[in-house]
């Protein structure tokens, strides 16, 4: 009951301030094996598919966001989209 009376009386959505600043992240791969989560290569691989598909996905949210963006009424929640 505790995390439900938080959840009530935390702020969400567009009421939170915060700002993501970029960063220039450099990977160095030359070590890394082609299983790279230990013992398991269908887990490896299976993330390595859906980081190919997150492109499209991206994509798509975007195209819905520029449709939706025209009808939002709340500035903060439209600076934040």
């Amino acid at each position: 009951m505790k995390l439900l009376s938080r959840l009530r009386n935390s702020k969400i959505g567009s009421s939170i301030e915060y700002k993501i600043k970029p960063r220039k992240v450099k990977f160095e791969w030359q070590d890394t094996q082609v299983d790279w989560v230990p013992n398991q290569p269908f887990v490896s691989y299976f993330i390595n598919e859906i980081n190919m598909i997150l492109p499209a996905g991206e994509f798509w949210f975007c195209r819905l966001y520029n449709k939706v963006l025209p009808q939002i009424t709340d500035q903060k929640l439209k600076d934040d989209v």
